[in-house]
């Protein structure tokens, strides 16, 4: 056996030990799964973690609270300095938006593409998954599928390939990929201080604006500003 062929497969071993902790097979392997076994330190896994942190534009502090740990921590799980316990890694997955398969790398493959948001955690936090697809018109941190007919008006239809960066705020009647916890919308998005409003407007006019006032404007949360679209011509 070649030293290559035993690296990966202790690796593969050891991972699919982890792997079999997600709470998405546990009900297959059933309840014996070992939480308090750790995964060693390890570089690989810690340059994941940073690459899905920074594909985020996420911050070291921003992970730490997801997480309910402390920035030097997740910092030394990056740079391989310190253990993982096992029923850590679906938890660092979910705060990041992988799964945990991705994140220990089973599939032997990093992606390529941009990440693409396919909807919320349980959480509440956006969910991505590694994707080939690439924008070669505009700088992009991430894209998505519209769904429904919210934005017809604006052309674009259903299954339409979005662009999207980064952002928490955005400018009046800027296309924004926003969530009021329930699912991911894709809206124009108004900001009124004066009276304490936020507007979403769809670009169909047989949907009414969604109007939050006062506290409820909390529930508005913007992941993203688009930034270019793919689509067909109608």
């Amino acid at each position: 056996m070649s030293s290559d062929f035993s690296k990966k497969f202790q690796k593969t071993v050891s991972y699919c030990v982890a792997f079999m902790y997600n709470k998405e097979v546990k009900r297959a392997v059933g309840k014996n799964a070992l939480p308090t076994e750790k995964v060693a330190p390890n570089m690989e896994i810690g340059q994941r973690i940073k690459q899905l942190r920074r594909a985020q534009k996420m911050t070291l502090e921003e992970l730490a609270r997801r997480l309910g740990t402390t920035k030097q921590t997740v910092s030394r799980y990056e740079k391989g300095i310190i253990s993982i316990y096992l029923d850590r890694i679906p938890v660092i997955a979910e705060a990041l938006g992988v799964s945990p398969s991705l994140l220990l790398d089973l599939d032997g493959e990093a992606p390529t593409g941009l990440p693409l948001l396919t909807g919320l955690t349980p959480s509440g936090e956006p969910c991505f998954e590694p994707s080939s697809l690439l924008c070669a018109d505009a700088e992009a941190d991430f894209c998505l599928y519209a769904h429904g007919e919210g934005m017809t008006g604006g052309r674009i239809f259903e299954g339409d390939l979005i662009y999207l960066c980064h952002a928490q705020r955005v400018e009046n009647g800027a296309l924004a990929a926003v969530t009021t916890g329930d699912g991911v919308l894709l809206r124009r998005i108004y900001q009124n201080p004066e009276h304490r409003q936020v507007i979403l407007k769809s670009e169909d006019p047989r949907i009414a604006p969604e109007v939050y006032v006062g506290r409820a404007r909390e529930q508005v949360r913007v992941l993203g500003r688009a930034v270019a679209f793919y689509g067909r011509i109608e």
